[in-house]
């Protein structure tokens, strides 16, 4: 991003080269200087960053079934899998809501306190079955 100087300096320049408009634009920002005038905006909004779901204790991964597959929707809350430990099923459940992208574990996989167990993409639409 310009610095406020970088800008002053940009406008007096194309001010002394009679230049009628100037457009500059980085990944998340616009700006358009025209005389007398300044546009700052962003040029389009940042994707979403995915949200890592992480394992809650040790034990066996089992998908919560139908609901838990790649690409479809999760609310926020939802059971993505349990983790087995003996008898005691641990819920793993969506911190965000939004679309599942992948499940990094396999089903019956053992899987060890804070391993990344699931991705998702915050935001998006339940889908209608």
């Amino acid at each position: 991003m310009l610095t406020e100087r970088q800008i002053e300096e940009l406008v007096a320049h194309a001010r002394a080269c009679r230049v009628a408009a100037v457009e500059i634009s980085g990944d998340d920002w616009l700006l358009r200087l025209e005389p007398g005038r300044v546009h700052a905006a962003p040029a389009r909004p940042a994707p979403p960053e995915p949200v890592t779901l992480f394992a809650n204790g040790m034990g066996r991964f089992h998908p919560a079934w139908p609901e838990a597959r790649p690409g479809e929707f999760v609310p926020q809350g939802q059971a993505i899998g349990f983790l087995r430990t003996g008898a005691i099923l641990r819920p793993l459940r969506a911190l965000a809501g939004g679309t599942l992208s992948a499940l990094l574990v396999g089903t019956d996989e053992l899987v060890g306190y804070g391993q990344p167990v699931a991705t998702i993409l915050p935001g998006g639409e339940p889908h209608a079955r």
